[in-house]
């Protein structure tokens, strides 16, 4: 037997292990960025499959003789699986974008609307400081570390080809998708709430003074009046992120624990 021949029964199990690691590339943070290259994030799934490849002991249920009509469903599920995983830290920095989206309309800064190149997204600065700092803050938490072993965990729920794109985890992303909202709402909701206090102060001194000019009088006052309320809540908006984070790896625990049920402890 040569080299060739015995490394082709490896190739099937060890193409849907890259499958479902590239899945987490494809919303996670920093993992997904447009900064990164294509063929570092190629590269980086390559290694990682290796590297996690001979922990397995799921190959042997995949057959060598796949077809392309066969294997193209497998790959779909794996892959379903990793981006399931990414979106659990995309959704809770997306919606720190979304409050500083609400911010930003009411201090006046949507005019000046800029790209973030991370997500590829439009937003204004406030919005981008604020996903900024909740990538920050993931990361520091050892986000990454944990979406690569709640991954490897998926590998002791499901065997490789046993996923399926019909068994999206429907119950998991309208729990992040609430909680993001929850979140963007609860950072926004200081700001908005003093904005809108300051724009009746600012409709009862331009009744009394009529000749005073809102365009030159209002929206600095505004904007400085909701910058320096973001400075000030900054510390609870960080504990909200850390939170609303840690939430998000706690309920994809839980998918994970209805997969090993699901599949009947596979692995």
């Amino acid at each position: 037997m040569t080299g060739l021949d015995a490394l082709l029964p490896h190739l099937p199990p060890l193409l849907l292990v890259m499958t479902r690691m590239s899945g987490l590339f494809i919303f996670t943070p920093v993992l997904s960025s447009a900064i990164i290259p294509t063929r570092a994030k190629a590269l980086f799934v390559l290694m990682f499959s290796l590297a996690l490849y001979p922990t397995l002991n799921l190959q042997r249920d995949v057959p060598v003789d796949l077809d392309l009509m066969t294997l193209a469903p497998m790959m779909a599920g794996e892959l379903l699986i990793g981006a399931v995983i990414g979106l659990a830290a995309f959704i809770p920095a997306a919606s720190l974008q979304l409050a500083g989206l609400f911010m930003g309309q009411q201090m006046g800064l949507a005019i000046a609307s800029v790209l973030n190149p991370a997500v590829e997204l439009e937003g204004n600065s406030i919005g981008q400081l604020l996903f900024y700092l909740g990538v920050a803050s993931y990361t520091l938490l050892g986000g990454i570390d944990m979406l690569f072993l709640a991954l490897a965990q998926t590998f002791d729920a499901v065997n490789l080809g046993g996923a399926r794109i019909t068994e999206a985890p429907l119950d998991f992303l309208v729990a992040i998708v609430t909680s993001g909202f929850v979140l963007a709402t609860r950072i926004a909701l200081p700001v908005v709430t003093i904005i809108f206090l300051e724009s009746l102060a600012v409709g009862l001194i331009m009744k009394t003074v009529p000749s005073l000019n809102i365009m030159s009088f209002g929206f600095p006052i505004r904007i400085i009046v909701g910058l320096t309320v973001l400075l000030a809540s900054m510390i609870l908006i960080s504990e909200g992120i850390s939170g609303d984070f840690l939430y998000s790896m706690d309920t994809l625990g839980e998918w994970i624990e209805a997969l090993k049920h699901a599949h009947g402890g596979s692995g």
